[in-house]
């Protein structure tokens, strides 16, 4: 799938993560970048086709646009599109689907 300039190659997923601030007791507000492998969340923007298997079947994706999902940061490359910045992962580093509540 073609997002703005990008197209997504393989089982990669495009992600617009979600700013999560940390405060602490004293009040002080810290960016969400301390730990760097810690799992966050984000929405999918993108997706690729899916992974190819050795006799050539595609392997759909399990994410689609839209999805909320929890992902692992450490696992993803930053890609800076006007203004915005997005994160690109394989789809396995995705953990799960945040599911809505109704």
């Amino acid at each position: 799938m073609k997002i703005g300039n990008f197209t997504l190659l393989h089982d990669n997923v495009m992600l617009f993560p979600i700013p999560k601030n940390i405060k602490t007791a004293a009040g002080i507000i810290l960016k969400d970048n301390i730990d760097a492998t810690a799992p966050i969340e984000g929405f999918v923007v993108g997706a690729g086709p899916g992974k190819l298997k050795k006799n050539g079947d595609l392997i759909t994706m399990q994410v689609k646009i839209g999805d909320r999902v929890i992902f692992v940061r450490s696992s993803a490359r930053e890609v800076k599109h006007e203004g915005d910045v997005f994160l690109v992962v394989p789809v396995s580093e995705v953990l799960c689907v945040v599911n809505k509540t109704e």
